[in-house]
């Protein structure tokens, strides 16, 4: 029995050295645990400070455009801080690791994206200078195209009244064109300016067609004062004659204020009026240089002359010229509007007129120009011309 009780009592105390071993062991582990969790703590904790830096660092490069200038670099550096936030709570010695690798690169893509992004700005500085360089250039070479179109089309008007009218709309199109911001093309430009010409054209004829009428008016109307002055200012033996053209001339020049005849027929009127009154002065006047004609040949004859008479009667008008000689030979001429002369050589003995008759003919046609034509003997009396005869028709007859 006694051997019994002191094998059971080894048996516990050898369980308890046991035990104790194992409580030993396990409070060894269980401190080795503690300190491992907080060192980890501590490793978790001061990296994920650093993921915090970090993160805050890659948001300001984002916002500074980095993944424009250095795409790559801001790539890798994402998908670290991704490695480093899945790590955190599953590793926290391997996102220690990852974020000292990012520590090593991280402030070096500050200087790499500044570099990047003064470099791109530069190059950019460049390319729009050379934008600008060659927008200015062709902005250049289509005003050249535009001035040169411009001056073309100027140059090749001819009428001075198209371009009176087509060159401050041209000009103006022109700086138009000039000063757009787009640019104009030359073949609006063309299509345009060809339509302000053929405007102007329009307006050219239109303004031609009616200073025409009005210098025609004019004309017209100038051309009546002017016969209006000479029948008023000239000594018109035919008075009832020249207040009946006067009285044309003054309905004509009515006419003309009033607007209320056509040209055509203004000028028609006109020219009626004309010859009317042409065929009055230039027959009057035709009419006193023939009677000058022969009041000179009949004095250079021998013959005294009295005054010459206008005579009107029975719608006739005509000069009555009477000349003797003491010796009691008579001439009585008469000149009518006409341009007829009639003449009588009276109180000759026998045919002693002839001689007379013809000195007195060559006298006016070969000194004083007077054509003598188709002579008509009206009457003669071979012995004597009758002495008491006044009558007018006399034996010779000359129309000139």
């Amino acid at each position: 029995m006694s051997r019994s009780v002191e094998y059971d009592y080894y048996l516990e105390q050898k369980q308890i050295r046991e035990i104790e071993r194992l409580a030993r062991q396990a409070r060894k582990q269980a401190e080795y645990e503690a300190r491992r969790r907080a060192n980890e703590e501590r490793i978790r904790n001061n990296t994920e400070q650093f993921y915090q830096r970090y993160l805050q660092q890659y948001e300001d490069m984002r916002s500074q455009n980095f993944e424009a200038y250095i795409p790559e670099a801001m790539e890798r550096l994402r998908s670290d801080l991704g490695q480093i936030r899945s790590l955190l709570y599953s590793d926290a010695g391997a996102a220690r690791e990852v974020s000292m690798e990012v520590g090593n690169y991280i402030y070096s893509l500050f200087r790499e994206g500044h570099a990047a992004v003064r470099e791109y700005r530069q190059r950019e500085i460049e390319e729009e200078r050379q934008r600008q360089e060659a927008v200015r250039a062709e902005r250049l070479r289509k005003q050249g195209e535009i001035n040169d179109a411009h001056y073309e089309l100027v140059a090749n008007l001819k009428d001075q009244g198209v371009i009176n009218f087509a060159s401050k709309e041209l000009s103006a199109l022109r700086q138009q064109a000039l000063n757009d911001s787009k640019l104009m093309s030359v073949t609006e430009f063309r299509r345009r300016a060809e339509q302000i010409i053929a405007q102007a054209r329009q307006k050219a004829e239109e303004w031609e067609s009616r200073e025409k009428k009005k210098e025609d008016k004019q004309v017209v109307s100038e051309r009546l004062r002017i016969m209006q002055e000479q029948l008023e200012h000239n000594k018109v033996e035919n008075q009832e004659k020249a207040q009946m053209l006067i009285s044309q001339i003054t309905a004509l020049q009515e006419s003309i204020r009033s607007d209320s005849k056509p040209q055509t027929e203004l000028e028609q009127a006109l020219e009626k009026v004309e010859a009317e009154m042409d065929d009055t002065l230039i027959g009057e006047d035709i009419r006193r240089q023939a009677v000058k004609s022969v009041l000179l040949s009949l004095r250079k004859q021998g013959f005294q002359v009295q005054q010459p008479q206008l005579i009107k009667e029975q719608g006739q008008n005509y000069v009555r010229i009477t000349a003797k000689k003491p010796s009691g030979k008579r001439v009585q001429c008469r000149l009518d509007l006409n341009g007829k002369l009639v003449y009588r050589f009276d109180e000759y003995e026998g045919m002693t007129c002839l001689k007379d008759i013809e000195q007195f003919n060559v006298e006016l046609e070969k000194v004083y120009s007077v054509k003598l034509s188709d002579e008509r003997v009206i009457w003669e009396n071979p012995d004597r011309l009758s002495k008491d005869s006044n009558s007018t028709n006399e034996p010779k007859r000359r129309n000139q």
